[in-house]
């Protein structure tokens, strides 16, 4: 191998512990920081390290800064939502010169979240971004990633307790706006299609919902537990238990779609005999007949502000000990699916 080719293929451990006359082992432990070993060696194999095309290859910049520049990301693009926010971070990454570390649970190989952020640890990131699957873990679930100072962000749904940072929506503003809209329109039976109340998302646009519904002392008729899911078989038993609702805020606008669906089966009209609103803005959103009322959430943003959230707990520039949560706004989309009652 030529010395030009040798320098444009990315150097391994074992050439650094070639070069330097040490063993793989010792190039690892100081990689690592572990073990025993003299400062005198230490700094020997660096300097050796150096000397491998310091510009390009990442292994050696991690000698020098301490940083691989890999992001652990486990964030599943199962959905147009979190593919959404998947290519914000991917793209905001690549910006920073940084490259990420993709994996995710799977339920169907046994695959688990716990058992992906340790294979994280082992390619030594320095930092991990996380949609998560759990909403209880207790700040143990983290310790081995911070035990080694290195910062997680959660996106979208908060790990209730723990100390992460997150990125999220303001649901609780969009729950909120959702009664508001649908009360100016002068409805007064209204219903509610919650998602699940084990979910951060959902509990928070519940709470936003409810808040305002009790301030105007007008009672909602809650379909608890109904899942982010279209269910049009419930959502139907519920028209049917309450007839005398004539708006529904749905959980988001899959659930707002199963409500479509139940109206249709029981012959109401809408928006003439139920309004609806829903929430996320997904494309099926403006294909529905009439066009579905909801709140728009810029998913490919929210992935860029979380990398740019993280960035600033890896700099230091936030508070040690005080987790950061970043709620971006959410927009109301009027489309034709809510009636105004107040101009019949």
């Amino acid at each position: 191998m030529t010395f030009a080719k040798m320098q444009t293929k990315a150097v391994s451990l074992k050439e650094i512990a070639a070069a330097a006359g040490v063993s793989e082992a010792t190039v690892s432990r100081v990689i690592n920081g572990k073990g025993e070993l003299s400062a005198k060696t230490r700094d020997h194999v660096m300097a050796v390290a150096s000397t491998f095309n310091r510009q390009e290859n990442r292994l050696v910049r991690g000698f020098q800064t301490g940083r691989t520049q890999l992001i652990g990301v486990m964030i599943s693009p199962s959905s147009p939502y979190s593919s959404q926010i998947f290519a914000g971070v991917h793209d905001t990454l690549l910006k920073r010169d940084c490259a990420p570390l993709v994996l995710y649970p799977d339920r169907k190989k046994n695959i688990t979240e716990q058992h992906q952020l340790q294979r994280m640890l082992e390619y030594r990131v320095d930092g991990i971004l996380l949609m998560p699957s759990m909403f209880q873990a207790e700040d143990s679930y983290f310790k081995d990633a911070w035990d080694r100072g290195i910062p997680i962000t959660c996106i979208d749904g908060w790990m209730c307790k723990t100390h992460t940072d997150l990125a999220t929506f303001d649901n609780q503003q969009g729950g909120h706006a959702a009664a508001q809209y649908l009360l100016s329109k002068g409805h007064q039976h209204i219903g509610q299609i919650c998602g699940p109340q084990y979910h951060p998302v959902a509990i928070d646009r519940k709470k936003g919902f409810d808040a305002v519904m009790q301030k105007a002392g007008v009672k909602s008729y809650d379909l608890e537990n109904h899942g982010f899911a279209s269910n049009p078989e419930q959502a139907q038993a519920f028209l049917r238990q309450h007839p005398q609702i004539t708006a529904i805020f749905a959980a988001n606008d899959t659930s707002a779609q199963g409500v479509y669906e139940a109206a249709s089966k029981l012959g109401r009209k809408i928006p003439d005999d139920l309004s609806v609103i829903g929430f996320a803005d997904l494309p099926l959103a403006s294909h529905l007949t009439p066009g579905l009322t909801t709140f728009r959430q810029d998913a490919y943003q929210l992935g860029c502000q979380a990398v740019d959230l993280m960035f600033k707990r890896l700099t230091g520039k936030l508070p040690a000990d005080s987790p950061q949560s970043l709620y971006l706004p959410v927009e109301l989309i009027q489309r034709e699916s809510v009636r105004d009652l107040q101009q019949s």
